[in-house]
């Protein structure tokens, strides 16, 4: 048995527009991430050393701190 070890590649002249796009997405991003609490237990906090925005916990204004655990899952980070 053989598998067909064909892959789709774009040509150099390809690059320039995933520049371009990059470029765009970066430009559309924040300049700044809000780091503010995230009602995470303080073991969680102590070893988080990255940025976490209580949005990607799926935490909104009225939402108690103590709850965000319970909104904690995998890709529930809104993509911006």
């Amino acid at each position: 048995m053989a598998y067909p070890r064909r892959r789709a590649q774009a040509g150099e002249d390809a690059f320039p527009g995933y520049l371009r796009e990059a470029r765009a997405l970066l430009a559309a991003r924040p300049a700044a991430v809000s780091d503010g609490p995230t009602g995470l237990g303080p073991d969680f906090e102590a070893l988080r050393w990255f940025p976490l925005p209580p949005a990607c916990l799926g935490l909104q204004p009225a939402d108690h701190p103590a709850d965000a655990a319970a909104h904690l899952a995998p890709g529930s980070c809104p993509a911006r």
